[in-house]
């Protein structure tokens, strides 16, 4: 008779393998699942068969793996937040930071601000809650792991080595002198830099990051609007890391970036450097593909759909189409997409809307604010006919006479608040820019909603066209609904085409992975930690709007499908000898609840949380963390090391021969794939030159928008 410390018993097994679901209990000692009954009509764990200390009926629920949510930034909140909120009450077990390139280590004594003045700038975290939060006690990535090794959580974390933190460790006040307008060329790194970064990578991944993060796009800016330090490193610095990651992770540790395939230089896309960004946007891909094959190193990019972006079409199916060749080619790329539209939230309370910039709102708002908890008088702003019509006249004229178009239909202010720039990536340059964000893209703002694929007819767009008023109008009426707490959502990425089928068509195919939910980032405007839920309410149980996902299908994308990505294979499914990371889910009662903005961080600053009911528990090592919602106060999660053999982490096998340059006839593969991504290179340019690179993105979009992807999981 075997005595299991913990008996799930009875419930609907969904494993994460994709295999059919089926009828069984789950048998758990320790941290680990000990034994599985019901598939193929094993015997039940039940009767005079097993006896446990704690027995949940799953009768009627679902059991699936914990989810592993690989793109957080929880790099500040894991310091003061041992619960980590909202994340672990969505069933999340296991989650990785350090992506886009930012974070806190390495970092020397004098770095600190800098450190978090660029976090603040690029993932809105404000500058002093991180101040207040973070308790400094190391300076090496590695003394960086000790810390958090002595800490316990409701989940395990996992931890990448970033770009800016490097780059500060090595090169002080020049960190990003080369992601400059010119740096490049004005600035350039010398080799022995390079070296030095390069061995700093290389010690960060041997002692245990699960990888390497950069960012390579206009769109991250510390807040005073430079780039972050690395998005314009040369391609001798990015394979030179490449390189480090190899010697240090053995073909076990990814290189991830978020990039827009068209940064060469801190310039706006404009028609005049149309040509030299399409030439860019190739050779991109081919540094991606000599550091993935050459090297063995999982290169993993950031891919969406900006909804203002319409002349894009449907190019990320040219991005997945070369994905798909570079790694019939022997090369390892992934390709990181959102589980459902990404959008600004808006309500009076935060200060992510456009009326913010109008004088008579922050007049209204400063005189009647309550310091304590940051509430203000916002009644008037509907019962006050003098208010309402000011602020919205101010506001309109602030969008017209505002000549800022942004970056991809996405411009926001460096300073909404007291307590922090409330900004998601300092891109605005002249005041007036985020009312015409809103003004310029009224299709793509709708009352928020939990299926995230509103009707194009509900919009503020359309709705403005049936009343005939201005589109803020209609906007900040929507906003006074609900005794002016109303929640409104600026649907900007993955919404161009104001349909879920694009999200549908990326998370099926092979070479993506679900993520993107950037949970601990970009507080004043966005929350998505619930995209793991998403999979089953939306896109298994309540899409009417066009075809779901199986239920096997839902559950694998967010728990083993993640897990690879990161090799982390000992978690990700439900099976004997795995982690007992495992939800218990009452599907009827799954429910993603509207955003809310509270104000929960060091010294009161405000951020927006997002929750789900429906779990009945949440079971992470073993150990009960959340009961209905509710946190048990237990802390069982631990820092993953890449290396670490202990408990909640994964083995990296040394591979001496891994990567094209490490193999016997790997240089000689190497040169003819080389020659044959340089010819292509060739062939892009001379296009470019003989149709113009207006008419040759034209006939890529026009190809694009006729030709589906066919390679996708027949499901």
């Amino acid at each position: 008779m075997t005595t299991f410390d913990l008996l799930l018993q009875n419930g609907k097994i969904v494993d994460g393998t994709g295999k059919p679901a089926f009828l069984g209990d789950v048998g758990i000692v320790g941290n680990k699942i000990v034994a599985i009954s019901g598939r193929d009509g094993t015997n039940r764990l039940t009767g005079d068969k097993a006896k446990a200390l704690r027995v949940v009926d799953c009768t009627g629920k679902l059991i699936t793996p914990g989810w592993v949510d690989v793109h957080t930034h929880l790099d500040g909140q894991i310091t003061w937040d041992p619960l980590i909120t909202p994340l672990s009450g969505g069933g999340v077990t296991t989650a990785i930071q350090g992506n886009c390139g930012v974070g806190f280590a390495p970092c020397k004594k004098d770095d600190r601000k800098f450190l978090m003045e660029l976090m603040e700038g690029v993932e809105d975290i404000p500058l002093g809650a991180l101040d207040q939060g973070i308790k400094w006690e190391w300076e090496t990535f590695s003394e960086y792991l000790d810390a958090l090794e002595k800490k316990s959580f409701a989940i395990d974390i996992g931890a990448m080595i970033t770009h800016g933190p490097v780059r500060a460790y090595i090169l002080g006040k020049r960190a990003n002198a080369s992601d400059r307008p010119g740096g490049p060329k004005n600035d350039p790194l010398t080799s022995q830099e390079i070296e030095r970064i390069a061995s700093v990578v290389e010690d960060g991944i041997r002692s245990g990051a699960l990888g390497f993060s950069t960012s390579r796009t206009l769109l991250h800016r510390d807040r005073s609007g430079v780039l972050v330090p690395g998005t314009l490193a040369t391609e001798e610095e990015l394979l030179k890391i490449g390189e480090a990651i190899a010697k240090g992770g053995n073909g076990k540790a990814v290189f991830e970036m978020a990039s827009d395939f068209m940064t060469g230089n801190d310039e706006k896309h404009t028609p005049e450097n149309h040509a030299e960004r399409l030439k860019h946007f190739g050779r991109e891909f081919l540094w991606m593909k000599t550091m993935s094959k050459g090297f063995g190193v999982p290169l993993m990019y950031c891919l969406g759909l900006p909804s203002a972006a319409k002349n894009f079409g449907y190019g990320y199916r040219q991005m997945l189409r070369t994905v798909e060749s570079a790694n019939a080619e022997g090369c390892d790329i992934r390709v990181q997409v959102f589980t459902r539209p990404q959008g600004v939230l808006l309500s009076f309370d935060s200060r992510s809307h456009p009326f913010t910039e109008s004088a008579a709102f922050d007049a209204h708002w400063r005189s009647t604010k309550n310091q304590s908890n940051g509430s203000f008088d916002k009644r008037s702003l509907k019962l006050n006919p003098q208010l309402r019509r000011k602020v919205i006249d101010e506001t309109i004229a602030l969008a017209a006479g505002s000549s800022d178009t942004g970056n991809f239909g996405m411009t926001l202010p460096q300073s909404t608040d007291d307590d922090g720039p409330g900004n998601l990536n300092a891109s605005i340059t002249v005041k007036g820019a985020l009312s015409k964000m809103y003004s310029d893209n009224p299709d793509n703002i709708f009352r928020w909603t939990k299926t995230y694929e509103p009707a194009p007819e509900t919009s503020v767009g359309a709705e403005a066209k049936r009343r005939g008023v201005h589109p803020l109008e209609v906007l900040y009426d929507w906003m006074c609904e609900d005794e002016c707490s109303a929640v409104i959502t600026y649907l900007f990425m993955n919404y161009a085409h104001q349909t879920l089928e694009d999200c549908r068509e990326m998370l099926l195919h092979p070479n993506t992975v679900p993520g993107l939910g950037d949970t601990g980032a970009h507080l004043g405007f966005l929350s998505d930690p619930t995209s793991p839920s998403y999979f089953l309410t939306h896109w298994y149980r309540d899409r009417t709007s066009g075809p779901k996902f199986p239920l096997e299908f839902a559950v694998k994308r967010h728990s083993k499908d993640t897990a690879n990505a990161f090799f982390l294979s000992d978690r990700g499914s439900v099976e004997v000898g795995l982690l007992a990371d495992v939800n218990v889910i009452d599907l009827d009662k799954l429910e993603i609840l509207k955003p809310r903005f509270v104000r929960d961080l060091p010294l009161g600053a405000g951020r927006w949380i997002q929750e789900v009911v429906g779990y009945v528990c949440t079971v992470k090592s073993g150990v009960i963390t959340y009961e209905n919602g509710v946190p048990t106060g237990n802390l069982p999660g631990r820092l993953v090391r890449r290396r670490n053999q202990g408990a909640g982490a994964q083995l990296a096998v040394p591979n001496p021969t891994v990567g094209a340059f490490n193999q016997p006839l790997g240089r000689l593969r190497m040169m003819l794939s080389t020659a044959k991504w340089e010819g292509e290179q060739k062939v892009l340019e001379t296009m470019i030159s003989l149709l113009g690179p207006e008419r040759l993105e034209k006939l890529g979009v026009w190809l694009n928008e006729r030709r589906p992807l066919t390679n996708l999981a027949k499901i």
